[in-house]
């Protein structure tokens, strides 16, 4: 029984994913952003537009930042690092976007899934996976995309970011 209803739910969205399209959008999307804030970002994420006002995709995105502290001794020297890794599912809602005449589009989202955080100094090395989330809002006008997001990584290091970046494909039909 349980079998059959996970099997009904599947087979529904791949319905409604297959018949959902923007009328208005190429279906296809990919952003690829740099940002800055708590740490240095590297993102990129292809999107399915859904409906004119609503982007589904995944985001994988690589997060950094170094500490170096230098002491007069030089004996001291510490050097620390800490990166993320995530990989999430998104969602964005565009508003704007499907008045004639306007080219700037604003958007609400955001995305949950796997953060891998990895913290490195001289001497020792850790890693942990955890489940997280991130709420965002931004905009697009052009080729360009802008936003800004709180990564909750599931740990004690949550970070903001502030991204900008262009996209590839999609656009008006």
């Amino acid at each position: 029984m349980k079998k059959s209803i996970s099997l009904l739910i599947v087979l529904s969205c791949f319905i409604i994913a297959g018949r959902a399209q923007s009328t208005t959008y190429h279906a296809i999307t990919a952003d690829v952003d740099v940002g800055v804030g708590d740490k240095f970002t590297f993102t990129f994420e292809p999107h399915y537009r859904a409906w004119d006002n609503l982007a589904l995709g995944a985001r994988f995105q690589d997060a950094a930042s170094v500490t170096l502290d230098f002491t007069t001794e030089g004996a001291n020297n510490k050097t620390s690092s800490q990166t993320f890794s995530s990989a999430c599912l998104t969602a964005d809602y565009y508003f704007l976007n499907s008045r004639p005449g306007h080219k700037l589009a604003l958007f609400a989202g955001g995305g949950f899934g796997g953060f891998t955080q990895s913290d490195s100094n001289v001497t020792t090395s850790t890693s942990a996976d955890n489940f997280g989330y991130f709420p965002r809002i931004g905009f697009q006008t052009g080729r360009f995309r802008g936003s800004i997001e709180y990564n909750v990584t599931g740990g004690t290091n949550n970070y903001v970011s502030v991204n900008a970046g262009l996209f590839f494909g999609g656009g008006k039909k």
